[in-house]
């Protein structure tokens, strides 16, 4: 690196030193301080280089001149196409000379290359010349010759092999050149007048109390002990040193694992390429909801379970192609699609919305492609190791089919990861994409999944059935006014709270990594049933009831649909519930008009059983963000002794606009004082 450096400024003055003093008078003089932006950018773009390739030099020493030639050519080309891009983009390339750019360019890399190569030489004569910790090695005879060309086979600037001590009895004076010193039965007596600073012991089968002896022996002459691991040598994959509790293990992995850093930089670029595309992702989402909407109004996005990242279910994110009564118009020949959809299914847009899924953290732009649980369970163990990363949008399986090939490339990928091969597999899918040479494949499982969901979704459409035996009273003036003054109070909420909704959804997506926002289906006006959406304040996968709540706790749920000190919920979402700050995403669908700035709770379908024959009466109006229980008694009002029912039908007989703005300031102030916060 710092040859690299020092060979970039160099070649900048003695470039800009030729151009203004060598070549023909008649051009004009370069200014200086002018031209030490281009220097600082070529600079900065080294220091890019070194990200984008995670530039390693473990191979320097052993690099033949021409490989180290290639090296020199990727690291100037890389930093001087860089700072050439970057100026253009700035628009200052009219400021500099494109004599001093090919000097530059020329400079550079004589510089580099031969800084290089004396540095190498350097560095070789200095470790053959090097003073180094003097090492005797213990190991059977007949294992210490491929001990010794295993410590030979990578140079190690500590150790310089002085010694043999055989376990056995051996009659030849020396293995390798190395001398053989004496063998274990003599070792100690030898030992004390040799010149030695530390130890490598190969113990084979040799006995434990042996080991500790001989070991304690080396230590009390302050000599430094090395212990060779055999169990290293078991497995031929990829092998790490750890620990389990205080238990040493060797772990063994099928592929090279990528590293924390390699991750890092990856997830780091998809989170700022997310954001990017929120914008278009945006638009595209209203397009697609008017259009819909138009056709077959419905839910825009569907959601299919996913294995990603170490074995672990998600939900993926697919814009919807089809209708949502797709398998009736298949069953009668006729087209599933949406028209819309037929567009996005052509031009793989139904994907885009998976964006979402690489903003909640379970999925990355590039990687393995996310099986469903059937494809999943049919993979065999080296398919499923890789998975040790998120899986992709898009990946090297979209540009090669199913084979031995695909895996081996997904191998590859894993283990010699560069940050360049991301938008180059982006850029091998969208030529893909554009000639019509889409391996996209709609296997039988994937579109059941598409017609499971859309059955859902129409499902959802469909009001409940219930005993119509109330008649509302007319109030047409109060309710186009309500309607008003939800749309007014929800969109300049929204306005003044979108950054901090954003920070809390980031809050809750640090504090266990799942998705920050959890959509729940109740009852709404006239029986419709509606999404309400909430942040997240309990456990990504909170497992099943019975299985966490006490037997109190449980029966306590099924009553009242509520519980004190609930396990599920996380630290995050204790405050958010003692806030109610977990209601506010609830802002959209009031103006989605589905629920109202104050109005009845929105109930599951089991809480309508608590209101007998007045269920008509219930849902005869929207249900609210806010209510008369919620402000004058939130969850102390309970549905076992009919407080609540009554409490929710009071409001139904009084409603008003007086009423609703004496809710909402008591809203305010029992939220502030936490009172029956829950």
């Amino acid at each position: 690196n710092a040859i690299d450096i020092a060979a970039c400024t160099a070649a900048f003055l003695l470039s800009f030193w030729i151009r203004n003093k060598l070549l023909p008078a008649d051009m004009d003089p370069l200014q200086f301080n002018v031209y030490l932006q281009f220097l600082l950018i070529a600079l900065i773009s080294y220091i890019v280089f070194n990200l984008v390739y995670l530039y390693k030099d473990d191979e320097y020493l052993q690099r033949s001149a021409f490989g180290e030639l290639m090296e020199s050519i990727k690291v100037t080309g890389f930093v001087t196409i860089a700072t050439l891009i970057v100026i253009n983009f700035l628009k200052q390339n009219a400021d500099y000379s494109r004599v001093f750019e090919l000097i530059f360019l020329g400079i550079f890399l004589l510089l580099d290359y031969f800084g290089r190569v004396i540095m190498r030489s350097y560095l070789l004569q200095r470790y053959r010349n090097a003073s180094f910790e003097k090492l005797i090695l213990v190991s059977q005879s007949d294992i210490a010759d491929r001990i010794i060309s295993e410590i030979r086979e990578r140079i190690d600037w500590r150790y310089s092999l002085s010694g043999i001590v055989t376990m056995d009895p051996y009659a030849e004076r020396s293995i390798q050149d190395i001398n053989v010193i004496t063998d274990s039965d003599h070792m100690y007596e030898r030992l004390e007048d040799t010149d030695y600073d530390s130890v490598l012991i190969v113990p084979n089968h040799t006995g434990q109390e042996k080991l500790q002896n001989m070991i304690h022996w080396f230590q009390e002459r302050g000599k430094t002990v090395h212990m060779h691991i055999q169990e290293y040598e078991y497995g031929n994959s990829n092998k790490t040193l750890d620990r389990i509790g205080n238990s040493a293990v060797v772990t063994y992995r099928m592929y090279t694992p990528m590293s924390k850093r390699q991750r890092g930089i990856k997830y780091l670029f998809d989170y700022l390429l997310s954001f990017m595309a929120l914008p278009f992702i945006l638009v595209l989402s209203i397009i697609i909801k008017l259009l819909t909407t138009l056709e077959d109004p419905g839910s825009i996005l569907i959601r299919r379970i996913r294995i990603g990242r170490h074995n672990t279910r998600f939900y993926q994110y697919r814009y919807r192609i089809y209708r949502l009564d797709a398998a009736e118009r298949i069953a009668n020949g006729k087209s599933p699609y949406t028209f819309i959809g037929r567009i996005l299914r052509t031009t793989h847009l139904d994907g885009a919305s998976m964006i979402l899924n690489v903003l909640f953290g379970e999925m990355s732009i590039i990687g393995p492609k996310a099986p469903n649980l059937s494809r999943y369970l049919d993979m065999t163990a080296e398919q499923r190791n890789l998975l040790q990363i998120k899986p992709g949008i898009i990946g090297v399986w979209s540009c090669i089919k199913e084979s031995e090939e695909l895996q081996k490339e997904e191998q590859n990928y894993l283990e010699k990861w560069s940050f360049y091969k991301d938008p180059l597999i982006f850029l091998m899918t969208v030529m893909r994409y554009v000639t019509g040479r889409s391996l996209r494949v709609d296997g039988d499982v994937h579109i059941q999944e598409e017609l499971d969901s859309c059955a859902k979704l129409l499902e959802m459409r469909t009001s409940l059935e219930y005993e119509h035996n109330y008649n509302a009273p007319q109030k047409p003036v109060y309710l186009f006014i309500k309607r008003l003054f939800d749309i007014a109070v929800s969109s300049v909420m929204l306005v003044i709270l979108l950054i901090p909704m954003f920070i809390i959804a980031v809050l809750i997506i640090l504090n266990d990594g799942g998705r920050p926002l959890y959509g729940h289906t109740r009852i709404g006006k006239n029986g419709r049933k509606i999404t309400i959406y909430k942040f997240r304040s309990m456990h990504e996968n909170a497992g099943k009831l019975e299985n966490i709540l006490t037997p109190e706790q449980l029966e306590k749920y099924q009553k009242e649909f509520k519980l004190d000190d609930d396990p599920r919920i996380t630290s995050i979402g204790k405050v958010l519930r003692t806030t109610s700050l977990d209601e506010l995403p609830q802002l959209f669908n009031i103006l989605l008009g589905q629920i109202s700035l104050v109005g009845p709770r929105p109930i599951v379908k089991e809480e309508l059983e608590h209101y007998g024959k007045d269920t008509a009466k219930f849902l005869s109006v929207k249900p609210g963000l806010t209510g008369y229980w919620q402000a004058y008694a939130r969850n102390n009002a309970l549905y076992e002794t009919g407080e609540r029912q009554k409490m929710e039908m009071y409001y139904i007989d009084h409603q008003s606009l007086l009423l609703d703005l004496r809710i909402l300031f008591r809203t305010v102030y029992a939220v502030l004082k936490k009172d029956g916060a829950e």
